[in-house]
């Protein structure tokens, strides 16, 4: 058995990470989270009959039975056979529509599930367990408003590195917290021109390397291998070469050999530092006000736990409400909180929304900014 786990909201815990870890309660949703198929694999029924089912999988607490499918299941029913506190009891529920879950309203035993009936065929059925507790609520209510109407027409030029990305100015208003958000880019700025961008510059000291002319190539010593991450496809650099001196413009990298787009003399053996240039969320930032994205002066890169607080749980892939943050990657976005690691800053990924660090000048992701009403 292989199951996945659905980090839909964790259980209560004293921090944020990746995996089964403790989760932020926020604005009044439920605490809930599932294992989307750990009673069934995805199977797909060819008419009435019994889902197969997982071996007996004991998570210690009394769970209702989540149903999900990517395909549209509306049409038949199953029939969930089981215990609660050791007694036997079934419910019936109505197949998910595509692309949702739906449950039980009886809670069974962990390990208590002997049937899955459906009434007809089906596509891609999973069944798990969801638990949620409405007593872990905050009590907010969330208020969330995409604005396009006015200034939050049209779009915003963000220049970086001479590449510029019309962002539109479409913001999304939390009247809750009190905070507009930003679109997030995801096209045209970066160095490979698809909005990724990087939270700190790289720089390199001592790199003890050869310059050819023909091929337009730095060759690294065999001591010091270059970073593929930090100095990838499209990132600019200058050295302290007297005779190439740059700023270069990386066409191709491996570890020991980059070719850039601009001419180069030949030198050998020379030991250079590099420092790359831009490509920054603060580029993204000060683009931002300094263009007056929406109309506005005053956006800034969020902290982990303003990024973390527009999550909304019971989506994924993206888990944000699509309706008001429309176009949102599921991936990775930086947010202005530095891990206690000197080289490391805390990101959101909106796959599952979970919170990890990475390094600042050596990967690039996703950045939304925001300001205060």
């Amino acid at each position: 058995m292989n199951p996945t786990m659905n980090p839909a909201m964790y259980p209560p815990g004293p921090s944020v990470s990746s995996g089964e870890a403790g989760g932020l309660l926020k604005t009044g949703q439920l605490l809930s989270y599932y294992y989307e198929d750990h009673i069934a694999l995805s199977q797909s029924p060819a008419g009435a009959g019994n889902l197969s089912l997982e071996a007996s999988y004991n998570l210690g607490y009394q769970w209702y039975v989540s149903v999900t499918s990517a395909n549209d299941n509306s049409g038949i029913t199953l029939t969930i056979t089981g215990e609660l506190d050791g007694v036997a009891q079934e419910e019936t529920i109505t197949g998910p529509a595509a692309g949702t879950t739906v449950r039980t309203t009886k809670k069974f035993d962990g390990d208590s599930i002997t049937q899955i009936a459906v009434s007809g065929a089906g596509t891609n059925i999973k069944a798990g367990w969801a638990l949620d507790d409405g007593a872990m609520q905050l009590g907010l209510a969330r208020d969330f408003e995409l604005m396009i109407a006015g200034q939050y027409a049209g779009t915003t030029n963000i220049v970086i590195n001479s590449k510029t990305c019309a962002l539109s100015n479409n913001c999304t208003k939390d009247k809750v917290n009190n905070f507009m958000w930003s679109m997030v880019p995801q096209s045209d700025i970066g160095p490979a021109a698809n909005g990724l961008l990087f939270w700190d510059q790289y720089t390199k000291t001592g790199e003890t390397c050869t310059f050819d002319a023909v091929g337009k190539t730095i060759t690294a010593d065999a001591g010091t291998p270059f970073d593929v991450n930090a100095l990838c496809i499209g990132r600019i650099f200058p050295t302290t070469s007297v005779n190439n001196p740059g700023p270069f413009t990386v066409t191709n990298i491996t570890t020991s050999v980059i070719t850039v787009s601009e001419a180069v003399v030949n030198e050998a053996s020379v030991s250079i530092d590099i420092a790359t240039t831009d490509d920054l969320i603060w580029n993204f930032q000060d683009q931002a006000n300094a263009n007056s994205l929406g109309g506005h002066s005053d956006w800034y890169v969020p902290n982990v736990l303003q990024l973390y607080s527009i999550a909304t749980f019971g989506n994924i892939n993206p888990c944000v409400d699509a309706a008001v943050f429309p176009s949102t990657p599921q991936t990775s976005h930086w947010a202005s909180t530095a891990h206690y690691t000197y080289n490391r800053a805390s990101l959101v990924k909106f796959t599952y929304a979970t919170v990890s660090p990475n390094i600042k000048a050596t990967f690039k992701y996703h950045c939304r900014l925001v300001r205060d009403l």
